[in-house]
C-alpha cells in the first residue's frame, strides 16, 4: 500500500486533547512523514461536510445519523471535590447528603435550578435538584471551580481521575455518576476511505483506551 500522504483535518474538544488523545495524533503524524494534520481542538459543534473535516472524535450521542461512527470507549460524569472543602463539610457517604454541599453545575439555562441524574450499579436512579453556586457549560471551568473548593463538581470521570491522582480533587459518591457517554471516532462516508484517515482511525481505536 501507498505511503499515506496529504492533509487531515480533526476536531475534538480541549479536554480530549488535554486527556491524551492529542498524543495519538502527534505520534501518528511523527509515524507518516509525508502526511500534515490541522486540529480543531475547540467545544464548538462542527458540521464536518461543510467545514471539510477529515474526522472528529465526540463524546455522546450522534446529531447526524449519515456519518459514520465508531466507538473507541466511554465516561460518565462523576462527582469531585477540593481536598479542601471536604476538609470542611465531610465527604457525603449517601446522595442525598448532597442537599448540604455547595454545588456546580453544567449548563447555563433559564431558572435557579438545575437537575442531576445519577445510576448506580445496584440501586434505582436518583434525581437531585438544587441551585448551584456556579455554573458553567466548560470542562476546564468546572474543574478549576472544584479545585478553587466552589462546590462539588461533576466532570467525565478520566478528567477527574486526573485530579484525584494530581491531589486536587476527591472522587464523592463512588459508584454513582450520571449516564455513560459513548467516545466515538466520526467520519463522512466519503473521506472514511482516505487511507490516512483510515489509518488514523486504527491509530485511535488500538491506543485511546490509555487515556479514557
Amino acid at each position: 500500500m501507498a505511503e499515506p500522504s496529504g492533509r487531515l483535518r480533526l476536531t475534538m474538544s480541549t479536554v480530549l486533547v488535554e486527556a491524551g488523545l492529542g498524543k495519538i495524533v502527534a505520534r501518528f503524524i511523527a509515524a507518516n512523514p509525508k502526511l500534515r494534520c490541522e486540529i480543531d481542538a475547540s467545544d464548538r459543534y462542527v458540521d464536518l461536510v461543510a467545514e471539510g473535516y477529515d474526522l472528529a472524535v465526540r463524546v455522546g450521542n450522534l446529531k447526524d445519523s449519515s456519518l459514520i461512527r465508531r466507538k473507541i470507549g466511554s465516561t460518565e460524569a462523576s462527582m469531585f471535590a477540593a481536598p479542601s472543602l471536604i476538609a470542611d463539610h465531610g465527604i457525603p457517604s449517601r446522595p442525598n447528603e448532597l442537599a448540604s454541599y455547595p454545588l456546580i453545575g453544567e449548563q447555563i439555562a433559564p431558572g435557579d435550578s438545575q437537575v442531576w441524574t445519577l445510576h448506580h450499579v445496584a440501586q434505582k436512579p436518583l434525581k437531585i435538584e438544587f441551585k448551584p453556586r456556579m455554573s458553567a457549560n466548560n470542562v476546564r471551568a468546572i474543574s478549576e471551580a472544584i479545585e478553587a473548593g466552589l462546590g462539588v463538581g461533576r466532570l467525565p470521570t478520566f478528567v477527574g481521575r486526573r485530579m484525584v491522582t494530581e491531589g486536587t480533587a476527591v472522587h464523592v459518591l463512588p459508584g454513582w455518576a450520571g449516564p455513560s457517554l459513548d467516545i466515538s471516532l466520526v467520519h463522512a462516508a466519503n473521506r472514511g476511505m482516505l487511507p490516512g484517515v483510515r489509518l488514523l482511525i486504527d491509530a485511535f481505536t488500538r491506543e485511546a483506551g490509555v487515556f479514557l
